[in-house]
């Protein structure tokens, strides 16, 4: 049962992965023509909110892990402002103004800003090799942002790339201050209230532009395009790392996020949403050599 379940995990994960690299094109055909990206996140978290309080109530039986204590809401609301309603906002309108593949790449910076904030505010132990990565890694990060978009004159293109960066930021954050919530309490119920927090700290600036899109004019085919946003790329991504959390090591979890830009990349080709240049390449290959080295741990470390 024990290998039975660690097989599952990893397919947990990588479904995850592939939902994930999926949401890059597939957002791209909804937004802007259909829906703004501030009126897709309206959405995002609307549903993420439901679903969650109502697979709580049909799913997860009440104990003492169910019961937040006052104490920690005030953290329980910092993950919903960084995990939930700036990280939304950013990723979906930095998407809306860059390519699916650089935003993709960029992401792979996450673990090396929690790497930082590991060692800065949870006092983990670093290596040399950890502080080469981040130099790499924030080397190619910084030439896919700049060189490319420079080359293409594309302002436009390039604060996309910087908010995505500052979503991949934001998210780091929010994964930092969440492990101890996560640990304490059912995974469930700690998203169904981040969700809940989020959805009313979005709110002000997100349904006054959903309240402008025209649904009725929305065709059918785009409409299987936003059920996968927040079907797939929304409730599922959710609840398939929740499991996988239960039967992997945090780790491996998160290593799994180097999967994401080959995967984008690939259905970005497939779908003709963006191109292949050397510049996303050697950037890239940059980013992921960086995130190896800043993973590294000391002999004897798990």
């Amino acid at each position: 049962m024990g290998n039975r379940k660690i097989l599952l995990g990893h397919l947990a994960l990588l479904g995850v992965q592939m939902l994930y690299a999926g949401n890059y094109s597939i957002a791209k055909n909804v937004m802007p023509d259909y829906i703004e990206p501030l009126g897709i996140v309206f959405l995002r978290v609307s549903f993420g909110m439901v679903m969650f309080w109502l697979f709580q109530l049909l799913f997860i039986k009440k104990s003492e892990k169910t019961v937040i204590q006052k104490a920690d809401f005030p953290r329980l609301i910092a993950c919903a402002l960084f995990g939930i309603a700036i990280n939304q906002m950013t990723f979906f309108i930095g998407l809306n103004w860059t390519s699916p593949i650089n935003a993709s790449i960029i992401m792979l910076t996450t673990p090396i800003i929690v790497f930082i904030g590991a060692v800065l505010f949870l006092k983990e132990r670093f290596i040399n090799l950890n502080i080469l990565g981040i130099l790499i890694g924030c080397l190619g990060a910084s030439i896919l942002i700049g060189y490319g978009n420079q080359i293409n004159f594309n302002p436009q293109g390039l604060k996309g790339d910087l908010l995505i960066l500052t979503n991949a930021t934001f998210f780091s954050i929010y994964l930092l201050i969440s492990q101890s919530l996560f640990k304490k309490y059912n995974a469930f119920v700690v998203l169904k209230w981040v969700f809940t927090f989020g959805f009313l700290l979005c709110l002000p600036f997100t349904y006054p532009v959903f309240a402008k899109a025209n649904l009725a004019a929305i065709p059918f085919s785009i409409w299987l395009d936003v059920a996968y946003i927040l079907v797939g790329a929304t409730f599922l991504t959710y609840l398939f790392n929740a499991f996988a959390l239960v039967n992997l090591p945090a780790k491996t979890v998160g290593a799994y996020i180097y999967l994401q830009p080959i995967l984008a990349t690939g259905i970005a080709l497939l779908l003709g949403k963006d191109e292949l240049t050397i510049i996303k390449i050697i950037t890239g290959s940059l980013i992921f050599l960086g995130v190896f080295l800043a993973s590294k741990k000391h002999k004897g470390e798990i």
